[in-house]
């Protein structure tokens, strides 16, 4: 309530009204205190004068900005006055830290300027290296426990609003532990889901059977998927191996050779979809050993119409036997999906293609449909 004048028990004044000033019933008015020099003519006690002082050094807690925004306070306040002070410090404080921030930065630049290029410091250089791409999670996508994925599909679940099963694609499943962590976070999110997994080892595949042969949830089909219907060879180290690829891998700098392998059968994600009556796919998921474009290549049908709403693949050393960039998938993604880096925690986003991206260690990505 605002008064132009406001007297104490004894009818005096000790407070001028002045435009501006909020006056509270509970305010104890009884200070006489002579104003102290340049305060114009507030008293000493006078909130104006000890909340502008308050922010400025930043004595005020947040109990007592509280009580002062509540209005429980033993004195008048001009609101507006003490606002604009502390909208004006926090200025002054922004503009210093970002003083400090640049004066910092020049200093460091000038550090690294003193032994950047030297042959002294290249052992330095490469083990900040390795440390900066652990912390960006960059080769980290080996396992599905540890990769992150674990999370991103909680993450996919929470998300999910939709009233229908969801359907899930599991391309080169291998002994299915995406699929299990699949059925694993639909069931701590109570969310219906269909999972089919494709997989051409004989080996990998008489494993998945075992494992979910008995689930009406999972669809198990025994095929490589590609760009085509048909045949193909598919080499490996040994049978059912996480290694094993349609490209004959060229691992002999770790002692992998790749001289065993089988023929399978090899069908397109288009045809495949058609034959399990799947119209609508909400997470695909390549990991196939550097074969992930010949995959999209056949699923232009679905990608055109929009049906497939997150596609999250593998890319690394198996990339370099396929001759196969990060930037083809960039290009085959732009324009519909924004792509993302899965890390331990979450998703990072990719919001331009960069020739630095070109890591050729196991990591996992996501593009995740615009509007879906």
């Amino acid at each position: 309530m605002h008064h132009s004048r406001t007297t104490n028990q004894n009818g005096a004044a000790p407070y001028p009204a002045r435009p501006g000033e909020w006056w509270f019933p509970a305010c104890d008015r009884t200070s006489t205190k002579p104003a102290p020099s340049g305060s114009a003519g507030r008293t000493v006690d006078s909130p104006v004068w000890c909340v502008s002082r308050g922010v400025d050094r930043g004595f005020l807690g947040s109990r007592q900005r509280q009580m002062l925004h509540l209005g429980h306070c033993r004195y008048p306040i001009r609101v507006q006055y003490a606002q604009e002070r502390v909208r004006a410090s926090a200025s002054r404080r922004r503009i210093a830290e970002g003083r400090w921030c640049v004066a910092l930065g020049r200093l460091m630049r000038r550090a690294v300027d003193s032994v950047a290029g030297r042959t002294c410091a290249q052992t330095v250089w490469e083990r900040l290296e390795a440390v900066a791409l652990v912390g960006q999670h960059v080769g980290m996508g080996g396992h599905v426990s540890s990769s992150g994925e674990e999370r991103f599909l909680a993450a996919f679940f929470h998300a999910s609003k939709l009233r229908r099963p969801l359907v899930v694609l599991d391309v080169g499943a291998n002994e299915g532990d995406f699929t299990a962590a699949v059925l694993a976070g639909a069931s701590a999110h109570g969310a219906e889901c269909r999972v089919i997994a494709f997989e051409p080892s004989d080996s990998a595949f008489r494993a998945l059977e075992h494992r979910f042969g008995a689930r009406g949830d999972v669809t198990l089909v025994k095929a490589a998927v590609g760009n085509r219907k048909g045949t193909a060879r598919l080499y490996y180290d040994q049978p059912g191996s996480g290694l094993s690829s349609l490209y004959k891998r060229r691992l002999d700098h770790f002692g992998i050779g790749f001289e065993r392998g089988e023929e399978v059968s090899m069908i397109d994600l288009a045809s495949a979809c058609a034959d399990e009556n799947v119209r609508c796919i909400d997470l695909l998921k390549l990991d196939v050993e550097g074969s992930e474009l010949q995959v999209l290549e056949g699923s232009a049908p679905l990608l055109r119409a929009g049906v497939i709403g997150v596609i999250q693949f593998e890319f690394g050393g198996c990339n370099i036997d396929s001759r196969t960039f990060f930037q083809d998938f960039w290009y085959t993604f732009s324009g519909h999906y924004d792509m993302y880096r899965i890390v331990r925690d979450g998703l990072w986003p990719i919001p331009a293609y960069e020739e630095r991206l070109e890591r050729f260690t196991t990591t996992n990505y996501v593009a995740i449909r615009r509007g879906s």
